[in-house]
C-alpha cells in the first residue's frame, strides 16, 4: 500500500469528510503511520525473510545489525526464529540454558547458538566459537523503513495493511484529547483487524498442507507404536 492510501483511509476513520480542517497535521499523520507499520510488523510478526550473518574467526556474539534481512525496505531484524549452518539447523536454546551450559570457551563449528539482547537492538551467542568465516542462515522476523512518499511500495503484507490506519487513528485521536474514542479505536485495531489478520493470514486449514505422512518421520521408522 502506498503512503498516500495510508493517510485516505487514517484520516477517514477520526475526521469528518466534510470538515476542512485537518485534526493533525501531515507530518504527525505520516509519523503515526509509520510507528503503526513498524507495530503491525512487531505484533504480527508478518515480515519474515531468510536472512544471513556472517561469523567470522573466534568471536561468538553479534547484534542483529549485522544481519543482511536481504530485504532492502525492511533492513531491521526484530527477532531471529531459527538458524541453520550449510545443511545442519544450529540448537536454538533460551539464553537462560545458553548461559549455564554453554557460555565457555571453546572453537570448532558453531552448533548452538542463543538470543540474549531483545527487540530491534537484539544480539546472538553461537557456540562453539567459529574458527573460520562462515555464514549462517536465519528465519528472521523484519522491521520496515518509514515511508516518506509514494515512490516506494510498502513491504508489509495485506492483510496486515489493514490494520494500520485504526492504528494510526488512534494516535491520532489521543493527540486530540479523544480518549474515549481513541480507546474505542484501539480495541478495534487490535480485537478485530490484527485477529482479522492473523485468521486469513494462518487460517485453520494452514497444517493440512503438510499431510503427516510427508516430510516427518513414520513412527515406524522412529521406532516408536
Amino acid at each position: 500500500m502506498l503512503l498516500s492510501q495510508y493517510r485516505s483511509l487514517t484520516t477517514q476513520l477520526f475526521q469528518a469528510q466534510t470538515s476542512t480542517i485537518p485534526l493533525v497535521t501531515q507530518a504527525s499523520l505520516d509519523n503515526y503511520i509509520n510507528i503503526g507499520r513498524s507495530q503491525v510488523a512487531s505484533e504480527g510478526e508478518c515480515i519474515r525473510s531468510v536472512g544471513s550473518l556472517s561469523l567470522v574467526a573466534a568471536q561468538n556474539n553479534y547484534g542483529f545489525d549485522n544481519i543482511d534481512t536481504n530485504i532492502a525496505q525492511a533492513p531491521g531484524v526484530l527477532t531471529v526464529r531459527s538458524g541453520r549452518l550449510g545443511d545442519v539447523p544450529l540448537d536454538f536454546r533460551p539464553w537462560e540454558w545458553f548461559a549455564a551450559y554453554y557460555w565457555k570457551a571453546g572453537s570448532g563449528t558453531p552448533t548452538v547458538m542463543a538470543q540474549q539482547k531483545q527487540g530491534a537492538f537484539g544480539s546472538l551467542w553461537f557456540f562453539p566459537s567459529p574458527t573460520a568465516v562462515a555464514t549462517v542462515l536465519l528465519d528472521v522476523v523484519c522491521l520496515p523503513l518509514f515511508l516518506v512518499d509514494d515512490s516506494v511500495e510498502d513491504v508489509l503484507p495485506y492483510p496486515w495493511t489493514d490494520a494500520v490506519p485504526f492504528y494510526a487513528a488512534w494516535m491520532a485521536m489521543m493527540n486530540a484529547q479523544r480518549q474515549s474514542d481513541a480507546e474505542m479505536m484501539f480495541g478495534r485495531y487490535e480485537q478485530v483487524m490484527m485477529r482479522l489478520a492473523r485468521m486469513g493470514a494462518t487460517p485453520s486449514e494452514f497444517p493440512r498442507n503438510v499431510p503427516a505422512d510427508r516430510g516427518l518421520p513414520t513412527p515406524q521408522a522412529s521406532g516408536g507404536r
